[in-house]
């Protein structure tokens, strides 16, 4: 996916006068990257529409660990054309990042609302936008989707073209009504009331935003000691393959330093 990336202008005059970076504009102090997407205005009647048509099923009661899991057999990098684990690429190919709280998580899903069709397994809820690092939104909450979650196995059975090859590693087939967690092999699942750095993009058929990259587009941010949004390098961002921890402003900066070469290369 190509970015057009603003080159920037710099003028020296024994002070500096003036400096915009060509990923990062700084305003007040703040890092935001430049380009990225315009949230869509979508009618309230469009909204209303689609809210009407979804098949969301709530979180199971009991014990969530209980539940069988459903896993693809082999890691999901194969789809992309890049690295996804390379921080700097996806976030400079995605259309949003933002810090984000998980207000609320209403359940899963594998209906399509648009085109009436079954696929893989999502969940669904809403997110208090922290802050926007890139893209334009507005709105001080936002509806989300992100791949694998829970849902009754009477209904991921309407989902998947896969699914003789899925479940014949499973030790039992559920029940109807059980609860199955379908989850690829690559991914995390979202947790209600935690903060995350989220690569978003928009999906329109849901008119949600779609969390994108499996488990390295969403990354949870530690707010043990709170969370200092006015510094990027104080927030802590979780790096799900090793456990360790980075800064924020080091995550803007890799993504920088591709869009950078990026539009070398293009020039």
């Amino acid at each position: 996916m190509q970015k057009k990336i603003l080159v920037g202008v710099v003028i020296v005059a024994i002070v500096v006068i003036g400096l915009t970076a060509m990923a990062v504009l700084k305003t007040g102090g703040e890092e935001k990257l430049v380009g990225g997407a315009t949230a869509p205005v979508s009618s309230p009647e469009q909204i209303a529409k689609i809210r009407s048509q979804e098949k969301i099923f709530p979180l199971p009661e009991g014990l969530l660990e209980e539940i069988q899991k459903i896993q693809n057999r082999a890691p999901i990098e194969v789809s992309y054309i890049f690295d996804i684990a390379d921080t700097g690429e996806i976030g400079n190919a995605t259309d949003f990042i933002i810090i984000g709280t998980v207000q609320n998580i209403e359940g899963g899903t594998n209906y399509n609302p648009t085109t009436g069709n079954y696929s893989s397994v999502k969940t669904v809820g809403t997110i208090k936008v922290e802050k926007v690092l890139k893209g334009e939104i507005d709105e001080e909450a936002i509806p989300f989707i992100k791949s694998g979650g829970y849902l009754p196995f009477s209904e991921y059975k309407k989902g998947t073209s896969t699914f003789s090859n899925e479940i014949q590693f499973l030790k039992e087939i559920p029940q109807d009504d059980e609860y199955i967690l379908k989850l690829d092999i690559d991914d995390i699942l979202i947790e209600q009331g935690k903060t995350y750095y989220m690569l978003l993009q928009y999906n329109t058929d849901f008119e949600r935003y779609e969390i994108e990259f499996m488990k390295y587009g969403l990354r949870e941010i530690d707010t043990s000691k709170g969370l200092n949004l006015k510094d990027n390098s104080k927030i802590k961002v979780k790096d799900n393959r090793t456990g360790s921890v980075t800064t924020l402003s080091s995550i803007l900066s890799q993504i920088k330093k591709v869009a950078e070469e990026e539009s070398n290369a293009s020039n």
